[in-house]
């Protein structure tokens, strides 16, 4: 297993929710909201690592967002398995797995998203 097909895999994982993901800091300049972002991070495979992604949406209501993170949060369950070639990731929602993000935009409705991530070679 290598940082790539980690990365590869949770790009699958993020791009699967109907909207487009990007790593953070990747964001093209001409994305257009909602989209989402999250973190690329590969523990040692007996440990675990805090894990987050980022609900981004364009409205002043909070239909979307939270219509979002309840597709993701279903997704997850009570852990999801993401095959990797030699091995897998496994994510875990925190306890508080959903928190809206303040936002000084009224047109701005963002979440985070809180977990747990354990990759297993």
């Amino acid at each position: 297993m290598s940082y790539s097909d980690v990365a590869t895999a949770l790009y699958e994982f993020w791009n699967s929710f109907g909207v487009n993901a990007y790593p953070e800091e990747t964001i093209p300049e001409d994305a257009k909201q909602p989209y989402i972002t999250y973190e690329i991070v590969m523990p040692e495979w007996y440990g675990m690592a805090t894990y987050n992604a980022k609900l981004w949406t364009y409205s002043t209501s909070f239909k979307q967002v939270f219509s979002l993170a309840e597709m993701i949060r279903q997704a997850i369950g009570e852990g999801k398995r993401i095959p990797l070639k030699n091995g897998s990731i496994w994510l875990f929602k925190e306890e508080n797995f959903f928190q809206i993000m303040p936002s000084e935009e009224i047109t701005q409705k963002n979440a985070y998203l809180s977990m747990v991530i354990h990759v297993l070679a």
